[in-house]
């Protein structure tokens, strides 16, 4: 049903999310499939004050929090022996593996009726005033 409900949210409420709900989602992204279990990701978690001292501008949508998906390019290299050396084969890996991470996350998110929002950046430029 998750899955199914699942949509990006374009207008967040003025709400927070609960640190329990929030601790289940980054969970959620930690325990997502990967390549031979390497977990290719590294997660940068954001309230709404870290993002804009961080990024000089307001969270996208006005979400209340946000988390960088990060894919490690490097780590299967220096795990799995004979991984072929090729940079796109280590980009590909990284990428997907980030991307089921970041999948996992939106999902429990609907299922514990939190709204989300996948991007591929750090939103549109709305400098603070």
């Amino acid at each position: 049903k998750a899955v199914l409900a699942r949509r990006s949210v374009r207008k967040f409420r003025d709400d927070d999310i609960a640190d329990d709900a929030w601790e289940a989602i980054i969970e959620a992204g930690r325990v997502a499939p990967s390549t031979v279990n390497l977990q290719t990701w590294s997660f940068a978690c954001f309230t709404a004050d870290q993002w804009r001292a961080t990024f000089d501008r307001t969270l996208p949508y006005g979400a209340p929090r946000a988390v960088i998906v990060l894919a490690d390019t490097h780590r299967a290299r220096r795990v799995v022996e004979g991984f072929p050396a090729v940079p796109l084969c280590d980009h590909t890996v990284g990428v997907m593996n980030a991307s089921l991470a970041a999948m996992n996350m939106t999902c429990a998110a609907e299922a514990l009726g939190v709204g989300s929002v996948m991007l591929s950046e750090t939103g549109p430029s709305q400098r603070r005033q």
